[in-house]
């Protein structure tokens, strides 16, 4: 088990960085523009997919943006 205060340095260490990323304010639209463009691309070239491999596809999607 970690300690809690290695789980408080990470929270620390996690909320610092979205800060830093986010202080510019095209930086969360252009992570959503990308998500929405990858969704898209993959909706065309996928047509016929199950909504569960949708999910799938979906989360991997937003994992890597």
């Amino acid at each position: 088990m970690l300690k809690i205060g290695l789980w408080q340095e990470v929270i620390f260490l996690l909320k610092k960085e979205l800060l830093i990323e986010f202080r510019q304010r095209y930086a969360l639209y252009g992570i959503v523009l990308y998500v929405v463009c990858t969704v898209y691309v993959c909706y065309i070239s996928f047509r016929r997919v199950e909504p569960l491999a949708w999910l799938a596809l979906f989360w991997i999607i937003v994992l890597f943006s």
